[in-house]
Order: structure tokens, then C-alpha cells, then sequence
């Protein structure tokens, strides 16, 4: 009698185990899906100048692209794909790891010695420690163009849309949607990023509440 009871118990922390891990990976996909349209931003047409501002995130201490990074990285080079008109591509981030070298330069590295980026669009803005920095330092270098659309994944991009809305609500009507949310894309590492994104996102949106237009030129910040 004692060993189908365990048996039961055993299948049942199974099932208990298998719902919660199909709840914790459904829940990031919903979450990356509904943030990936989230205003401010359109759909992007496909004609025109398109400026692509890359979001930093730190490099491994080796110099090796993380996993978020490369994913970046494949959301830029597929958001350009779909693109018939010029491009300009700004990476930004500094050095917020012992890296030998900044965000901004690992990954535009990646983007043209691996995915076939063409390094005449790119220029690199090599001094933001934070979302708010990239936004408020890397925007300006994509004045010039008609579309400009904010590369991260889907939840880190939304929160960085919400930033031009704060630092530069004049481009808001230019910003488009980049190709970032993919169905079960990355699910190795979607659904750690997802919930750690939400925490840090509902934490600056509780920080940040009150913040009118052009608030955000003093000293806000927000992490990576």
C-alpha cells in the first residue's frame, strides 16, 4: 500500500510542477506579446528613413555577447529586413562590466562581422549606463529620421518608447514597432527576462509616476 501512495504523491508534485512551469512560460510569452504593441509606437511602413536605436545591456565579463544581447541583435537585423528604404543604426551603451569593450561596440561587432549588418549605417554612442541614457543620448543621432524605432525585447522596448515619450514627446508620432516578439522565441530565456523586466518595470513606473513631458531631462534613470 505504502508504494502507490508515494507513486501518487510523486505524479502529483509532477503535475503541480508542469502547470506551474506552463503558467511561468505562458505568462512571459503574454506579457512579451501585449508589450510589443504597447503605445506610444505604429506599425512601421516600409518606406522612408528608419532609424534603429539599439538599448544597451552589460557584455559578460569575457567580452562574450549575453543571451539578451544576441537576442537584440536578431530583433535588429529581422526589424531591418522588413524595411524596402534606407537605414541608420545607432547602438548604444557604455561599459558597465570589466568588458573590454562598451555594449554599443560588442554588439554592433556582432551585428556586422556575424549577421552581415552594413557598418556604413551604424554609429555608436558609447556613454549611457542606463535606458533613460540611451534614450536621451542615442535619440538625438536619429533626429534626421522618419521612422525610429526602439530595439530591445518587447518589454524593455516599451518602457524605452515610454522614455521618449518623457524625454523627447515631440518624436512620439515617428516612433514605430520593431519586429520583437516572435511566439516561443528564445523560451530558454524569455521567461527570466520577462518577470525581471515586469519587476523593474512597474518599479520605475511607480518611480517615474507624476513625471510630466521633459521631466526626465534632470537625473532619472532607468536600469537595464
Amino acid at each position: 500500500m505504502t508504494r502507490p501512495a508515494r507513486r501518487r504523491t510523486a505524479g502529483g508534485v509532477c503535475a503541480v510542477l508542469l502547470v506551474a512551469a506552463g503558467g511561468w512560460w505562458g505568462g512571459a510569452e503574454w506579457l512579451q506579446r501585449r508589450a510589443s504593441r504597447r503605445p506610444p509606437g505604429r506599425r512601421a511602413r516600409a518606406d522612408g528613413l528608419l532609424g534603429a536605436l539599439v538599448l544597451g545591456c552589460p557584455s559578460e565579463r569575457s567580452g562574450c555577447l549575453t543571451a539578451e544581447q544576441a537576442w537584440r541583435c536578431d530583433i535588429l537585423m529581422r526589424t531591418l529586413g522588413a524595411h524596402r528604404g534606407p537605414v541608420r543604426v545607432v547602438f548604444s551603451g557604455g561599459r558597465t562590466t570589466p568588458a573590454p569593450l562598451t555594449e554599443a561596440a560588442s554588439m554592433a561587432a556582432h551585428c556586422v562581422e556575424r549577421l552581415g549588418l552594413d557598418p556604413a549605417v551604424v554609429e555608436l554612442e558609447e556613454t549611457a549606463a542606463s535606458t533613460t541614457e540611451n534614450i536621451r543620448f542615442g535619440l538625438p543621432l536619429l533626429a534626421d529620421c522618419d521612422r525610429i524605432t526602439i530595439v530591445s525585447n518587447p518589454l524593455h522596448a516599451a518602457r524605452g518608447r515610454r522614455d521618449v515619450a518623457t524625454e523627447f514627446p515631440d518624436v512620439v508620432p515617428r516612433l514605430a514597432f520593431a519586429d520583437d516578439y516572435r511566439p516561443g522565441e528564445r523560451f530558454w530565456h524569455k521567461p527570466r527576462v520577462t518577470w525581471h523586466e515586469s519587476v523593474v518595470g512597474l518599479w520605475y513606473r511607480w518611480h517615474d509616476r507624476g513625471r510630466g513631458p521633459g521631466a526626465g531631462q534632470g537625473s532619472g534613470r532607468s536600469a537595464q
